[in-house]
């Protein structure tokens, strides 16, 4: 169990350091941390809910060609299996690719937040530790998603529908949140749209090229997984097999920021400016704990994707405070708080047997 508080205390090594680290310097920093990273959770042996299952899909693999992968269920995974299986990599090179993919994403995001450290702390409890190594495919969705996130506040609508089709042939669930697109149609918006058609009247051929890629896979995933999408969906919400008992206290973990940036919008905007994609998803958190009650799992599997809600708030919350010492206490509070997060499920969650002891096989 040591492993795991080893692992939640580098970035708080960084927190407290009195050295500032900025630029390329910044890399003495983060470089060791992917590579730590991508070791302790690519490398990691029989840990996790999901490890013998996700043996079974290696097995698979091995008895398939590479175009059956192409046209299987979460195709992107099965493409990493496959060229694992070819390369000699075992399950073990599947998942430092899955795992590279989750930490670069989260690192980008994370430096784009005023306190990369502190956010990259948020993350460790749940994100890398439960979802990183208990659900693979969702989790490489989830580090891409962390990656469309920055791109969509930047206004790349084309490439932020691109990485989400990426990230669905991960897992298809993240395909729901195109729809975040839509805060971005506003009047003005849609005037820029119009000027420039009225303007141009022809796009680019890049633009015209992504249009078509971004439509063409659209249709594709939907009609490939939307049988399998509805038997999901149906399952967890009308069936009794499927009940996540800790639903209802992640959603709450995303419910405290979005309360927050709801009820204190007008001043977050005055030091952070208008956050018009944390503003929704803090209501779809308070939908998504409402659903706790009628489907514990549909709701707990569509909450995860809120998890960057909990990175982009805590890590400006200090800044808040002008008073040095009370920001210093904040962030204590907050490394505290995701601290006794991961000792409660750690020592109390019903399936923590999984990930303890944490085994590595570099370390056998």
């Amino acid at each position: 169990m040591y492993w795991y508080w080893l692992f939640f205390s580098i970035p708080i090594f960084a927190i407290v350091s009195p050295v500032h680290l900025s630029g390329r310097t910044k890399l003495l920093f983060w470089v060791p941390l992917f590579l730590i990273t991508i070791v302790f959770i690519g490398f990691r042996h029989e840990v996790g809910g999901d490890w013998e299952n996700y043996l079974q899909w290696y097995d698979r693999v091995t008895q398939e060609t590479f175009a059956w992968t192409l046209t299987g269920k979460d195709s992107g995974y099965l493409v990493v299996n496959w060229l694992a299986y070819r390369f000699g990599w075992g399950i073990y090179g599947v998942n430092v690719v899955c795992s590279s993919v989750l930490a670069l994403s989260l690192g980008y995001f994370c430096s784009k937040q005023p306190l990369s450290s502190v956010a990259w702390l948020v993350s460790i409890p749940y994100f890398l530790i439960v979802v990183g190594m208990g659900y693979t495919r969702q989790s490489v969705a989830l580090g891409l998603f962390f990656l469309a996130l920055i791109v969509l506040q930047e206004k790349r609508i084309w490439v932020y529908g691109l990485i989400l089709i990426v990230a669905a042939t991960f897992h298809t669930s993240i395909l729901l949140f195109l729809s975040l697109v839509l805060l971005w149609v506003d009047k003005d918006f849609a005037q820029k749209v119009k000027d420039r058609v009225l303007k141009n009247k022809t796009l680019s051929l890049l633009e015209t090229i992504g249009i078509v890629i971004l439509i063409c896979a659209i249709v594709v995933l939907g009609i490939k997984n939307y049988l399998m999408f509805k038997s999901q969906i149906s399952a967890y919400l009308f069936s009794d097999y499927w009940e996540s008992k800790g639903g209802l206290v992640r959603a709450l973990m995303n419910v405290g920021p979005a309360l927050c940036l709801i009820i204190g919008k007008r001043a977050w905007e005055k030091v952070f400016g208008k956050y018009r994609i944390w503003y929704g998803m803090s209501w779809l958190a308070i939908l998504v704990l409402l659903a706790t009650f009628f489907s514990t799992t549909f709701a707990d599997r569509i909450g995860l994707y809120l998890l960057p809600l909990q990175l982009y708030f805590f890590s400006r919350v200090p800044l808040l405070f002008s008073d040095r010492t009370v920001r210093s206490w904040v962030i204590v509070s907050i490394c505290a708080l995701y601290g006794l997060i991961l000792w409660v499920w750690l020592e109390h969650a019903d399936h923590a047997y999984y990930w303890v002891p944490y085994n590595n096989v570099l370390f056998h």
